[in-house]
């Protein structure tokens, strides 16, 4: 592992984090994983421009610095990264962080992110009423979360 150099001077971007990230979710996420897919995330949409801001899980899947960021090993296959991004996308979802919905139509299923925001919860409900049509349209399902 290569030494960090720091952080260069001047101008950078910074990803804003709500408050409540430190002050209720940092205290309850006990798996690394998940804390990466989650900061990964809200980096993610707050570059996007534009309302609704989500992340597929194929454009996720994608994501190469996300996926090496979760590497324990050098070596560790592309499936069981995959695998461990499902995993922490599910712990996400059943902590209610992330907000998922899966649409389906003839011709396959697509899953969409969203962070568990006003904006985040809008953009789901809208999906739900009809008033905002994703990429694919078709049938929307709710992801099956057990609850202790």
């Amino acid at each position: 592992m290569s030494a960090f150099v720091g952080f260069p001077a001047g101008k950078t971007r910074f990803t804003p984090l709500p408050d409540l990230f430190f002050t209720e979710l940092l205290g309850q996420i006990r798996d690394l994983d998940e804390l990466k897919v989650l900061l990964y995330l809200f980096y993610y949409l707050t570059r996007q421009q534009g309302y609704p801001r989500y992340m597929t899980m194929a454009e996720l899947e994608a994501e190469g610095l996300l996926l090496s960021a979760l590497k324990h090993e050098d070596d560790e296959p592309r499936e069981v990264l995959v695998q461990r991004l499902h995993n922490a996308v599910a712990a996400c979802v059943a902590r209610r962080s992330l907000l998922q919905l899966e649409i389906s139509d003839d011709e396959g299923s697509t899953t969409y992110l969203f962070a568990n925001t006003e904006q985040g919860r809008q953009a789901v409900d809208e999906v739900h009423s009809g008033a905002l049509i994703l990429e694919r349209r078709g049938a929307v399902h709710e992801p099956h979360i057990e609850r202790p």
